[in-house]
């Protein structure tokens, strides 16, 4: 037997702020959010500063895709321009 019970929400409470991710990630997660019909309104914000453009990038498999980012690590690594946090997403 299932029984189900109904929660009455008192109040939503919205953690908008982001403390890690810059502006530009934001802005694309946001778009995500939006286009849910089930989530509620909220819009993601920090106070960081801007960071790099995101890169979208569409590979044939996934093999390609992780050759893409590895290579794509190494050459930052090659170029000091490697960051530990936040740099790559793959989905």
């Amino acid at each position: 037997m299932t029984s189900q019970r109904i929660i009455e929400i008192q109040k939503v409470v919205k953690l908008e702020e982001n403390y890690r991710s810059t502006p530009e990630i934001l802005e694309a997660a946001n778009a995500v959010i939006a286009n849910n019909p089930q989530n509620f309104d909220k819009r993601l914000w920090t106070s960081k500063d801007s960071g790099s453009r995101i890169k979208l990038v569409s590979l044939a498999t996934e093999s390609e895709e992780g050759r893409y980012i590895v290579e794509t690590i190494e050459s930052n690594v090659a170029e000091k321009q490697f960051r530990v946090q936040g740099l790559y997403s793959s989905l």
